[in-house]
């Protein structure tokens, strides 16, 4: 995947990861459009980890403080986490409405003050030191964080643990809430700890088939089903001009679930996480699999003459959302492509096109394109995305319906 990224920005071609439509709440904060990782955030919101202001706004660019953290942390370890007596206490702690939550991460050894009694309630926290409290909350041995070195090694087992996944800030600043989510979520990825056994090895947590479950999977019983979204309500790959109802994503693989999203998701590779029949948040982009949307087909043909990325022989292509035979060679070159790598083998196994055509915005309630002389109703490919009356777009029909983008 590295070696992927570092390819594509070379040759100035990657335009941007596709941001997933957001879902089952998207009136819950007022400025939901300024949120990067929305997934992730309505993610959490619906496990009740977060919260917003009484604006109902979420702030994301503000810095997260370590009272903040803390509450967030130590509900990782349960629904009610209550301090014991002799757990540590601070100065500037004492009837602060985060209390038991610094309290309790003090006594598992997770947080610390600054030596002179104090914590420090509302002081931001850096990503490195959320990914110390997220490390040792998920099962990591916090005495490997302490002394010289430790920012190393934190930043080490972070990025192996999975925690720094598309997070692309520097590590020693304060994080803002908005990645602070991000962090939070990609540590629940990953297996969850059971115990260790006698000759130290790790024991993981399992499902009644013995298989290994994430630390979300096993702390809040929800259930993952990862896969290409293949149809929603705009389009169904499987079912050329056919869609499914509004509200409905399928999965390739999978019946459809209960949960909304838009044209842009299509082809990309997700988590869904089902809780009692309901789905939380909204898909988020899987760690699984990569998915990067190029300016050009051609581009993509000279990223695999000029690395080891290569299009499979079986690969699924789509132009405009409808299959094609002949591969790379029947789609024009000017269209942008999205491509998927499920595995990491460096094999694109989907590819899809887009050929769009220009189109100018007459008026954004509905949304109405001029295109090819007519005027006509249309829908954002993104949710959030917001428009203008006289701005000139691109637009493509799918399903008899025509897209902004």
């Amino acid at each position: 995947m590295r070696k992927l990224i570092a390819l594509l920005l070379l040759m100035g071609c990657l335009m941007t990861m596709l941001i997933p439509g957001v879902a089952a709440q998207e009136q819950a904060f007022r400025d939901l459009d300024d949120i990067t990782n929305r997934t992730q955030v309505l993610f959490l919101l619906d496990l009740g980890l977060i919260s917003g202001y009484d604006d109902q706004t979420f702030r994301p660019e503000a810095t997260i403080t370590r009272a903040e953290t803390a509450k967030i942390v130590a509900l990782l370890y349960g629904d009610d986490p209550q301090p014991q007596d002799g757990d540590p206490t601070f100065s500037d702690t004492t009837g602060h409405w985060a209390e038991s939550y610094i309290r309790f991460l003090a006594g598992k050894g997770v947080v610390s003050g600054n030596g002179a009694g104090a914590f420090r309630p509302g002081a931001a926290v850096t990503a490195r030191e959320l990914a110390k409290m997220l490390l040792v909350a998920v099962g990591a041995d916090g005495s490997r964080y302490t002394g010289s070195g430790w920012a190393q090694r934190v930043d080490a087992d972070a990025d192996e643990a999975g925690i720094y996944t598309r997070f692309t800030q520097d590590p020693a600043r304060p994080v803002s809430r908005d990645d602070a989510c991000l962090l939070i979520y990609n540590a629940m990825q990953g297996l969850a700890i059971d115990g260790y056994n006698d000759d130290g090895s790790v024991r993981y947590s399992v499902d009644a088939l013995l298989n290994p479950i994430s630390f979300l999977e096993a702390r809040f019983g929800v259930r993952r089903y990862t896969g290409m979204i293949e149809a929603n309500g705009c389009v169904d790959l499987a079912n050329p001009g056919k869609t499914l109802d509004a509200g409905y994503t399928k999965l390739e693989g999978h019946t459809a679930f209960a949960v909304e999203t838009d044209l842009s998701m299509v082809g990309q590779y997700v988590d869904i996480y089902v809780r009692d029949g309901q789905v939380l948040g909204a898909p988020c982009a899987s760690t699984q699999a990569v998915s990067y949307t190029l300016d050009s087909v051609q581009t993509l043909v000279e990223l695999c003459k000029s690395s080891d990325y290569h299009v499979d022989d079986d690969a699924a292509v789509y132009l405009n959302y409808v299959p094609v035979e002949g591969g790379l060679s029947a789609l024009p070159t000017a269209a942008s492509v999205t491509v998927l790598d499920r595995d990491g083998d460096l094999g694109l196994e989907t590819i899809l096109a887009l050929e769009t055509t220009a189109c100018t915005v007459t008026g954004t309630n509905p949304l109405t394109i001029q295109v090819g002389g007519a005027t006509v109703e249309a829908r954002s490919m993104r949710t959030g995305q917001g428009y203008v009356a006289g701005q000139s777009a691109r637009c493509v029909q799918v399903a008899g319906t025509w897209y902004v983008n």
